[in-house]
């Protein structure tokens, strides 16, 4: 009996060996030759270190100065698609993203404007404190 478990243990860890053996050999040598894509943070580019003058990468944008109280919460999105639906006005257009399945046809799927677009303002409390405040 201790015989035959001796030789099932000796051919389970031989098993493991081999099969650890030819993962490590069987590596993908094409992952090592493969650059990294570099990425730079146009923060860093611009010489901006100050958290309030940041330009996130990617984020929408916000409403300029004069947006300031424009919008209107009863209305929801029609307080700012007076404008940005109506080519008239010279307004930007809202992105075919902002739409029920990116059709211009169904309704505008994004309706709190403010929640992306956040107003612009120069008063930036929580930025930029001096240790004395």
């Amino acid at each position: 009996m201790f015989k035959l478990l001796l030789s099932k243990t000796l051919l389970l860890l031989l098993s493991a060996a081999f099969i650890f053996t030819v993962a490590a050999c069987s590596g993908n040598d094409e992952a090592e030759e493969a650059e990294a894509e570099s990425f730079t943070l146009p923060q860093l580019t611009e010489e901006r270190a100050d958290a309030a003058t940041m330009v996130l990468v990617s984020a929408p944008p916000v409403q300029p100065e004069d947006h300031v109280n424009r919008w209107n919460a009863e209305q929801q999105e029609a307080s700012c698609l007076t404008c940005h639906e109506n080519e008239d006005t010279g307004a930007a257009m809202l992105p075919d993203d902002h739409y029920i399945d990116n059709n211009r046809e169904n309704d505008v799927y994004r309706t709190y404007c403010i929640q992306c677009h956040g107003e612009q303002k120069d008063d930036k409390p929580g930025f930029n404190r001096d240790a004395g405040d």
